[in-house]
């Protein structure tokens, strides 16, 4: 459901193709790709593929000059989730009004292990509704 349109020279985009389903999601640089909207993809940017697949583009002219290691280095991501909530999630959006009550009776510290284990679980609720509504939509 995504393409990578042809650009000028040097240049590589990437769009929704026509015709992609409403719940299409690619996501660069952690902001999703809106429909008939082409964004011009640079050295080491990422891109994440609905919930399963995650790629850093890499412009081997881009990245000449660089040495095996610092390019490994710069292809890890430490936190993937950080690609992926808070602004689509709708688990996420339903428990905010809850979230300014939490962090003040956890204080800071237990605050923040809670929330990032909030936000790992509030991703897979919402990949397991859309599991659901895809196998079974007369359910919702």
């Amino acid at each position: 459901e995504c393409q990578a349109p042809p650009g000028g020279p040097g240049e590589l985009l990437v769009s929704l193709a026509d015709g992609a389903g409403p719940r299409a999601r690619v996501r660069v640089n952690g902001v999703a790709l809106r429909p008939g909207e082409a964004r011009q993809l640079g050295n080491m940017d990422r891109i994440v593929f609905g919930r399963a697949h995650a790629m850093r583009v890499v412009l081997p002219a881009a990245a000449e000059g660089w040495d095996v290691q610092e390019l490994e280095q710069s292809c890890f991501e430490r936190d993937m989730l950080k690609l992926c909530l808070p602004d689509e999630s709708e688990a996420w959006s339903e428990m905010q009004l809850y979230f300014n009550d939490l962090w003040q009776r956890l204080g800071e510290d237990r605050g923040n292990e809670f929330f990032a284990h909030l936000g790992e679980a509030s991703n897979l609720v919402d990949e397991a509704n859309e599991i659901t509504t895809e196998m079974r939509p007369s359910d919702r």
